[in-house]
């Protein structure tokens, strides 16, 4: 076999060879200084503008995850908290829907499967009566409004009064 090959040759019957360098490439820009005074001074302002917007989204990230762990401390303390008053009633899956949103309905815990609608009401009522929750009546309406994540959720801070 020849050492000469036409293979992804197509600019006009010129062929390819391994041992000789492919010269019909275009020729490089021209070697003017292309970017001008305010070229480069919108660069510098560009780049500093990257920079705090890099700042934000680090102290964002910052605040975020520690207002998780803030959740994720009161949700425990919550499991515990119930697991030692009311053991009869308590499930991690029951302490999960009441940190699903800040406040609770009876149809909450009986779409979660958790328990039938007139035990989930005794089971609220009995969260409400140990001061995990607050129970509340809009209209035809019962919602039991857990006051401790709602105020973590709407704070700067991340603690939550014990």
């Amino acid at each position: 076999m020849s050492q000469e090959s036409t293979l992804g040759n197509t600019s006009g019957g010129e062929t390819w060879s391994p041992i000789r360098p492919y010269n019909a490439l275009r020729p490089l820009p021209p070697a003017v200084g292309l970017e001008t005074r305010p070229v480069l001074k919108r660069c510098v302002g560009a780049r500093a503008a990257l920079a705090e917007l890099k700042q934000a989204v680090e102290e964002s990230s910052v605040w975020t995850t520690a207002k998780i762990g803030a959740v994720r401390n009161l949700a425990r303390h919550t499991a515990e908290w119930v697991r030692e008053r009311l053991p009869r009633i308590y499930s991690r899956e029951l302490v999960d829907v009441l940190f699903e949103q800040p406040y609770c309905r009876i149809a909450n815990l009986v779409d979660a499967g958790i328990v039938e609608r007139q035990a989930a009401s005794r089971y609220l009522k009995a969260l409400a009566e140990i001061g995990v929750l607050r129970e509340e009546t809009l209209g035809r309406e019962k919602l039991f409004v857990h006051e401790k994540l709602l105020a973590l959720l709407t704070s700067e801070e991340h603690a939550w009064a014990r």
